[in-house]
């Protein structure tokens, strides 16, 4: 864990610096973190997301392990046939 905890260090100070209002993490702790884990990071960064007016979108393959609670939208990509299909989920 001492290696994801260098990265998120890094994520922060990002986070401090960003000028813009978008933040895009992609598969960043799909093998990282335990479900407690990632649950706890997608928090702590909408947490501060959210006292700077900023947006995250969190690009997953294991979405069985974020907690609702912690996101406002939630979509699935399918893939029919030869295209891609979003689909926003509707519990959200």
């Amino acid at each position: 864990y001492i290696p994801f905890f260098f990265q998120m260090l890094k994520i922060f100070k990002v986070l401090e610096r960003l000028n813009g209002n978008l933040l895009i993490l992609d598969e960043f702790a799909d093998d990282g973190l335990d479900v407690n884990g990632f649950n706890e990071t997608i928090s702590l960064i909408k947490e501060i997301c959210t006292r700077d007016n900023k947006a995250i979108t969190v690009i997953t393959f294991k979405s069985e392990k974020i907690n609702n609670d912690c996101i406002d939208y939630s979509y699935n990509v399918v893939l029919e046939g030869e295209f891609s299909k979003i689909q926003k989920n509707i519990e959200h």
